[in-house]
């Protein structure tokens, strides 16, 4: 029997080192995956070799986004609106033609279109889909688009997934129906080890990493680096990742004299490699951010046995810290001074260091697996109504269009990784 494929849905991967790691694991589990997105861009890490990669989506406004500069930009972003709709039509389209067994959105975009898709595709097949925060793209949506479009399209599916209990308390304000709404986590993202770590003297190396947008809160911690002036221990802080929104302020913030020599900031697409030598070059991972309810980039960074500092918000706000490390590894967001309090700290006392980097590796070690995900994910299918028998029955699938093949070697996306 041809195998029923389950269909993950990123249209723009917005979230794509999550749909990378989560297909992977599906497979893994016996399922026959097919991971729907948009052209890979230069630099991009291929999927994994046990999926298929169906680029349906912005064939044309992916490569129009590329070249096109100043005006027309905006005219490539009106060519990538069209074709979205186009896309969602060809996916139920397909999905009639092929009946896949289950579709499930990660992500997104435009999501008055996107309810309409899925109700179009519940038609054939039940839909569900992950909510990876309560505040939709994180506040910064273009104005077209309405925060309420997205819970809309959340109540419209047969099924969500909410990483973080105040994602599931806001979608409950927001009237999902309870019983739609299952929770599961985000573990770590697996990067691939190829470089070195840096070379360092005896600075206290700090590192936000990521992509870089207005919520990150890196703003706040340049003026906390400021303010951090270590008597015991220089402090040095490297903020890199791929910029998206106009960082001049912050560029010309770092080259004040007060930062010039404490601060380091590389703001572009970085690989999982590069990613890799900077988590195992700090000593201090931090979270600086404005709000959030659960962050890729967290449950990769407690790997690699770092002192971790976080802001009172979202996903953070849960986390099970002893008081003692709770003082000095969680701050309030928006504020410089508690940042510098806790940098500084962390930085000279050792006995707050070790304590912390302790408490973080022991909430490391309770982190669920890729695998236990995809066992839960695989379960709700099957509550929804998924006729999995035919989708879960042997190795990973197979399809002329898939865009890599078996001899591929395997790795990671991290650019849209980084929420």
């Amino acid at each position: 029997m041809t195998k029923r494929e389950c269909w993950l849905v990123d249209s723009s991967l917005l979230s794509g080192a999550y749909a990378y790691h989560l297909a992977e694991a599906l497979a893994d589990q016996g399922a026959a995956v097919r991971l729907v997105a948009r052209p890979l861009r230069p630099g991009e890490e291929l999927p994994p070799t046990n999926i298929v990669y169906d680029p349906l989506f912005y064939p044309l406004g992916e490569w129009a986004m590329r070249f096109a500069k100043g005006a027309g930009r905006n005219a490539a972003k009106l060519v990538k609106g069209l074709e979205h709709a186009l896309g969602l039509a060809k996916l139920v389209w397909r999905a009639r033609q092929e009946r896949p067994y289950c579709v499930h959105f990660s992500q997104f975009v435009l999501p008055a279109l996107d309810r309409l898709a899925i109700r179009a595709l519940e038609r054939t097949c039940p839909v569900v889909v992950t909510v990876h925060n309560s505040v939709p793209l994180h506040g910064v949506r273009p104005r077209a688009v309405r925060e309420e479009d997205f819970f809309a399209a959340y109540r419209a599916a047969d099924a969500v997934f909410a990483h973080t209990e105040t994602t599931r308390k806001t979608l409950l304000a927001r009237g999902v129906a309870p019983d739609k709404i299952h929770q599961i986590s985000h573990p770590p993202l697996a990067l691939r080890q190829e470089y070195e770590p840096h070379a360092r003297g005896d600075a206290f190396r700090v590192l936000l990493w990521g992509a870089i947008k207005p919520y990150k809160g890196v703003e706040t911690l340049l003026e906390a680096t400021a303010r951090a002036i270590s008597t015991e221990r220089p402090i040095e802080v490297r903020v890199v990742g791929k910029a998206f929104y106009d960082a001049s302020a912050l560029v010309a913030r770092a080259a004040e004299p007060d930062l010039r020599e404490r601060t380091s900031l590389e703001l572009r697409f970085m690989t999982d490699a590069e990613i890799d030598a900077e988590l195992r070059s700090c000593d201090l991972v931090v979270f600086p951010y404005h709000e959030i309810d659960t962050s890729g980039t967290f449950p990769t960074s407690l790997r690699y046995g770092k002192a971790i500092l976080v802001s009172n918000v979202g996903g953070f706000a849960e986390l099970p810290l002893p008081p003692d490390v709770r003082r000095w590894a969680v701050v309030p967001p928006h504020d410089p001074q508690a940042l510098a309090e806790s940098l500084r700290t962390l930085a000279e006392d050792p006995k707050a260091y070790e304590a912390n980097v302790e408490a973080f590796r022991k909430l490391f070690e309770g982190l669920q697996t890729w695998a236990d995900v995809a066992a839960k994910v695989i379960e709700v299918y099957r509550e929804v109504g998924a006729d999995v028998a035919g989708g879960l029955a042997g190795g990973a699938a197979g399809s002329a269009t898939a865009s890599v093949s078996a001899t591929t070697p395997r790795r990671k996306v991290v650019e849209a990784a980084q929420s």
